[in-house]
């Protein structure tokens, strides 16, 4: 029993007596340059009022990130450090790295913090906070102005056989230095998410448009095919450059010819929208597209070559001209025609037919 206990009072005795006093970061302010992803190196201070003859092991089982109306993120990895006791200060560096999500929006209202907590699991945490500050382009940093995402034939919607030749190319106007890092990523008409195609990167310096071509696109298969550039390189963000193409079977798609209404013709809820039939066709979808872009903004499905709009889609469209389309699908979803985009003018009439 005596052997017991003075095992016991021994074992206490070479355990620490510790507290976590701060922690601090250097630099205390660190700066977010450009909208892109990137890596923010931060040296975090922990210091330690500790005795015994243990080790002390200090954790961070990762942070948060506050960037403008971003609602708070998880960021950074787990930090461990385990050092012999006596020690007073400990040093951990770490490679933070923002996402062009939370980098956006840092940029948008000027700045953002970082919050990490640090404990030895046994003694009260402490709290450890580097600002984050926007980098205007002024001071060197990188800023994109535009991204402008097109097809070889500078359309932003394509139509083609299978086993046609095609490719993008991404025009970014930049101001300020600093290196861009994109990913050309597609999702096939199997569903599923993005698949990474080419990484690319490019330097900038000064005002410039920078041109950022994709590898040969895939047209094996028949279906819808979505691209995008993700600057950065992540991928996250929702706002990513995006166009689509769609592959017929077989050879080049067959043109649909588009009967009414007329180009420029004013639309309303009475519009009566018509075109040719075509053979095989179980499906057509009428595609409303914003001008100029390949947005589409509204659509419907119908099972004969005759559609009218209702009022709740006619609501969807923006006063003003828009094109529509029309493409034909089989029973297999493999689109079979399609017409051109045809623009409809002039303010909307909304009145029900």
């Amino acid at each position: 029993m005596l052997r017991t206990l003075i095992l016991c009072l021994a074992t206490l005795t070479a355990l620490p007596v510790q507290a976590l006093d701060s922690a601090t970061a250097t630099p205390s302010t660190a700066y977010v340059q450009g909208i892109g992803a990137q890596l923010v190196t931060i040296r975090w201070t922990i210091q330690v009022s500790s005795s015994g003859s243990g080790a002390v092991t200090i954790v961070s089982n990762g942070g948060t990130l506050l960037a403008g109306a971003q609602p708070a993120v998880s960021a950074g990895g787990v930090l461990r450090r385990t050092v012999a006791a006596g020690t007073t200060v400990v040093h951990i560096t770490e490679r933070l790295r923002i996402d062009r999500t939370s980098a956006r929006y840092i940029l948008e209202s000027g700045g953002g913090l970082f919050r990490r907590t640090f404990s030895d699991g046994l003694t009260t945490p402490v709290i450890g906070e580097v600002t984050l500050e926007a980098r205007s382009t002024g001071e060197g940093g990188l800023s994109l102005q535009n991204v402008d995402v097109h097809f070889d034939d500078a359309s932003l919607y394509r139509v083609v056989g299978a086993g046609a030749a095609l490719t993008a190319v991404a025009k970014v106007t930049t101001t300020g230095r600093g290196r861009i890092e994109a990913v050309w990523q597609i999702q096939g008409p199997s569903g599923g998410g993005f698949r990474t195609l080419r990484r690319v990167t490019a330097s900038a310096a000064g005002p410039r448009v920078i041109s950022l071509e994709s590898p040969p696109l895939p047209t094996d298969q028949p279906g819808q095919y979505r691209l995008r550039l993700a600057l950065g390189g992540d991928g996250t963000g929702t706002d990513d450059p995006t166009i689509t193409y769609v592959v017929g079977a077989g050879g080049a798609v067959t043109a649909l010819a588009l009967q009414a209404p007329a180009a420029d013709a004013v639309l309303s809820a009475a519009t009566r929208f018509e075109w040719t039939s075509v053979k095989g066709a179980v499906r057509y979808r009428v595609e409303f597209l914003a001008q100029g872009s390949a947005q589409v903004v509204a659509g419907v499905d119908v099972k004969t070559n005759v559609a009218t709009i209702k009022p709740f889609t006619l609501a969807r469209l923006d006063d003003g001209a828009v094109t529509w389309r029309v493409t034909a699908y089989d029973a297999a979803g493999t689109v079979l025609a399609q017409s051109p985009a045809r623009r409809i003018g002039g303010s909307f009439v909304k009145t029900t037919p």
